[in-house]
């Protein structure tokens, strides 16, 4: 009865950062493309401040847990792993100079779209780097997965193909259709 009571908050616990995390991930996009875009909030320092205030938190949250002294001990017994999580470091500072110029220059919906195309690509590598089956119940995923993305994408091209070309029917509109002269005496 202690076993399931301790399951239950657990998956209770794990379900509310999961919730976090998911309104977080979204929230995410749209405060950056506010800072990049209308505040005009430089990309190098938004990446400095964004990861500094993250290094704070998780820091702080790893030395109350013990997790920091255990991650120090380990690194110095693997140094071959702990270099390899440094190049995934500057890999991901890279990832993210390129993903906040995508947000400023376009939108924070093509950071997302941008970021959506990166997970599939990481799925994909995936299964090329690690040994693993892949079913038919992947290939459905994967096929759902893009007619979702392929949507999107249409439907977004079409509301900015359409508000581009709204102004240039509206003048065309006018010089088919004049107005009728006025009959002012």
């Amino acid at each position: 009865a202690k076993g399931d009571a301790k399951k239950l908050h657990d998956l209770a616990v794990g379900c509310f950062l999961l919730s976090l995390a998911i309104f977080s991930d979204a929230l995410v996009p749209n405060l950056q493309e506010k800072l990049l875009r209308e505040l005009r909030y430089p990309v190098g320092r938004m990446v400095v401040a964004s990861n500094c205030v993250s290094v704070l938190f998780v820091l702080a949250y790893i030395t109350l847990t013990g997790e920091l002294a255990a991650a120090v001990a380990w690194s110095a017994l693997h140094p071959g792993p702990a270099a390899l999580i440094l190049a995934q470091a500057f890999s991901s500072y890279a990832g993210l100079r390129c993903y906040l110029k995508v947000v400023k220059t376009l939108s924070g919906v093509a950071g997302v779209v941008t970021t959506t195309f990166r997970k599939v690509l990481t799925i994909i590598l995936s299964f090329l780097f690690f040994a693993k089956p892949f079913t038919a119940a992947h290939l459905q995923a994967f096929a759902c997965l893009a007619a979702g993305v392929a949507l999107a994408t249409y439907a977004k091209a079409k509301k900015d193909t359409a508000r581009r070309t709204a102004p240039l029917e509206a003048v065309a509109l006018q010089q088919k259709d004049p107005a009728p002269p006025s009959h002012e005496s």
